[in-house]
C-alpha cells in the first residue's frame, strides 16, 4: 500500500514538474516571440522612417535641381496668344451673296456675250419732190411691213456701258395706195438689205427686273435683192429691182445712216427692243440723179424685235 502511494506521489510529482517546467518553457517562449515581434515593429517602423525621409529629400533635391524661369513679356504674350488660338473656336466660312444679273449680266466685262433678236419693220421712205400722176408722192405713201433679224456681240467696256456690233437682215422699202379720179391702185417696193449697226449701248439696273438699254450708233447697208409689185385699173406689174449706180439701176447698193433706240433686258435673258433707222444716203441712183429729175428717197424704218442674250 505504501508503495502504491509513493508511487503515485512520485507520478504526481513529476506531472507537475513537466507541467511546470512546460508551462516555463511556453512563457519563455511567449517572451522570445514578444520580443521579436517587437524588434520586427521597430524595424517596420524604422524603414518606414526611412523611406518617408528619403521621399522628402528626393524631393528637396528634385526642387532644387529644377530651375526656376522667369517669362519675358513677349514669351508670356506668345504663349497667351498660343493658348487663346487653340481655345479660340474658328471663324465661321464668310457667305459672299452675288446678284444673279451683276455677276452673269453686267459685272463680266472681260468676256464679250452674244444674242439674237427678230422682229417687224415699218419701212418707208423721206420724199423729196416729186408726183405720182400730179399728186404728191407723200400724200398716198404708207408704212409697209417687213422684217428684221439680227445677231450681235455685247463688247462690255465696263459694267454699265457696252459696244454692240450686230449683222442683220433688213426689210425696207414703202408701199402707195393711189385713190385718185380715174387713177386707183397700189404699189409695193419691198427690198432687202444686209445691215451691220455698231451701236454704243448703255445699262440702267432697274430693281430686280432686269436693265434699261439705252442705244445709238451708225450702220451701213448694202442691197441684195428687191421686188416692186403694181396693182392697179390699167393693169399688174411685177419686175426684179437692180442695185447700182447707173441710169438703168433702180436703187443705189449702198444705205447708211444712223439709228438707236430703247430697249429692255430680264434678267433671264430675254430682251424686247424698239429702234428707229434713220438712212443719210441717196437711193437714187447716182447717174439718175444727174440725168432726170427724179424723186429723192431716203430710209427710214421703225423696227420692233425680241430676243435672247446668252
Amino acid at each position: 500500500m505504501k508503495n502504491f502511494i509513493f508511487a503515485t506521489a512520485i507520478a504526481l510529482f513529476t506531472t507537475v514538474s513537466v507541467s511546470a517546467q512546460t508551462q516555463k518553457k511556453a512563457a519563455k517562449k511567449a517572451t522570445t516571440q514578444s520580443r521579436t515581434t517587437s524588434q520586427s515593429t521597430k524595424r517596420t517602423s524604422s524603414s518606414a522612417t526611412g523611406t518617408k525621409q528619403a521621399t522628402s529629400t528626393t524631393k528637396s533635391t528634385v526642387n532644387k535641381k529644377k530651375p526656376v524661369t522667369t517669362a519675358t513679356p513677349a514669351a508670356r504674350s506668345n504663349y497667351s496668344e498660343r493658348n487663346e488660338t487653340s481655345v479660340r473656336p474658328s471663324n465661321p466660312p464668310t457667305v459672299h451673296t452675288v446678284n444673279r444679273s451683276e455677276g452673269s449680266r453686267v459685272a463680266k466685262t472681260a468676256a464679250p456675250r452674244f444674242g439674237i433678236r427678230a422682229g417687224l419693220n415699218l419701212a418707208k421712205y423721206a420724199l423729196g419732190d416729186g408726183n405720182v400722176s400730179g399728186y404728191e408722192a407723200a400724200d398716198f405713201q404708207k408704212n409697209l411691213p417687213g422684217l428684221n433679224l439680227s445677231v450681235y456681240a455685247n463688247l462690255n467696256i465696263s459694267r454699265s456701258f457696252t459696244i454692240q456690233p450686230a449683222i442683220s437682215l433688213q426689210g425696207k422699202g414703202t408701199k402707195f395706195v393711189i385713190d385718185a379720179p380715174g387713177e386707183s391702185g397700189t404699189m409695193t417696193q419691198r427690198t432687202l438689205w444686209i445691215e451691220v449697226p455698231v451701236n454704243a449701248l448703255y445699262s440702267i439696273q432697274t430693281g430686280n427686273a432686269g436693265h434699261l438699254l439705252i442705244n445709238a450708233g451708225p450702220f451701213v447697208s448694202y442691197g441684195v435683192s428687191g421686188k416692186t409689185r403694181l396693182r392697179a385699173d390699167s393693169g399688174n406689174q411685177d419686175f426684179d429691182i437692180s442695185f447700182g449706180s447707173d441710169v438703168e439701176s433702180n436703187l443705189s447698193a449702198i444705205d447708211y445712216g444712223l439709228n438707236g433706240g430703247l430697249g429692255f433686258r430680264f434678267n433671264n435673258g430675254f430682251t424686247v427692243n424698239g429702234n428707229y433707222s434713220f438712212g443719210l444716203a441717196e437711193l437714187t441712183p447716182k447717174d439718175r440723179r444727174e440725168l432726170t429729175s427724179s424723186t429723192e428717197l431716203k430710209s427710214r424704218v421703225l423696227s420692233f424685235s425680241v430676243g435672247y442674250s446668252f
